[in-house]
């Protein structure tokens, strides 16, 4: 360069790499019953370029943070992937309750040719208490009656 004054123009680089891809938060929702497949999970990446996609069809993108819905409850492993190829695996779990089961038990046995017997049902599983129970079935003439609580 000759000397005196000079006039540089800079550009920006395009070859600059994007911020890491992370994984910032997931929040999984449970399934409501056993079998049933309506838990979701919401998982918050930052970095990397978007657009993003997950190996998950259904998947709702918005921005950063990814909705799932219609989820099994079991072990999810899924890989989050931007616009330039990066990818970061995700795994998490949508528990589930344990599958609803009724212990039905013969409290008094029916008297020969009658209808005087007695049951006692009592449930297991679930998430949380079970309401009502235990109740109590009298068979009365191939009726069955409910009653206590």
């Amino acid at each position: 360069l000759a000397s005196g004054h000079h006039v540089v123009i800079l550009f920006p680089s395009h070859d600059t790499e994007p911020e890491l891809l992370e994984v910032m938060d997931i929040e999984p929702i449970a399934t409501s019953c056993f079998g049933k497949a309506d838990g979701e999970a919401s998982i918050m990446i930052r970095g990397g370029a978007p657009p993003y996609t997950v190996d998950l069809p259904g998947a709702n993108i918005q921005g950063g943070t990814i909705l799932l819905a219609g989820l099994e409850g079991k072990d999810y492993m899924l890989t989050i992937t931007d616009a330039n190829g990066c990818e970061i695996p995700v795994i998490f779990i949508v528990d589930s309750p344990l599958p609803l089961e009724v212990d039905v038990r013969i409290e008094k046995t029916a008297c020969p040719g009658e209808s005087n017997g007695a049951l006692i049902a009592l449930p297991t599983g679930g998430f949380g208490p079970t309401q009502s129970f235990p109740k109590f079935f009298r068979i009365y003439s191939n009726t069955c009656h409910v009653f206590g609580g």
